[in-house]
């Protein structure tokens, strides 16, 4: 899929940047091992979910990520909207447990 990229005015969002505080979301994913022999297709995963706050930028939240890894896979979330009902949006890697993620990545 190729990317749509459209110029826009700097004013167009509907927060200010004075008090908006992002809030982040990650979850380390480690494939779980079957029986021997078995298709690692239909292994388990575990996840490990962890909130961030405080953080100066994605690139920040992604080294922490980095340096927590342990051969897990990385999936960072930004969290919008009040905190009682929150909604989350996928800013980098594929859940690996939705069969349909590498479908939306493309």
């Amino acid at each position: 899929m190729a990317l749509d990229v459209q110029p826009i005015e700097y004013g167009d969002h509907f927060t200010r940047h004075d008090y908006y505080q992002p809030v982040y979301r990650v979850d380390l994913w480690r494939q779980l091992e079957g029986p021997p022999g078995s298709d690692p297709a239909h292994w388990g995963w575990k996840l490990d979910a962890y909130r961030i706050r405080g953080a100066r930028s994605v690139r920040e939240v992604r080294a922490w990520a980095e340096s927590n890894v342990s051969g897990r896979q990385i999936v960072i979330w930004i969290e919008l909207g009040p905190e009682n009902d929150r909604t989350i949006v996928r800013v980098e890697g594929i859940d690996p447990t939705n069969p349909n993620e590498d479908a939306l990545a493309e």
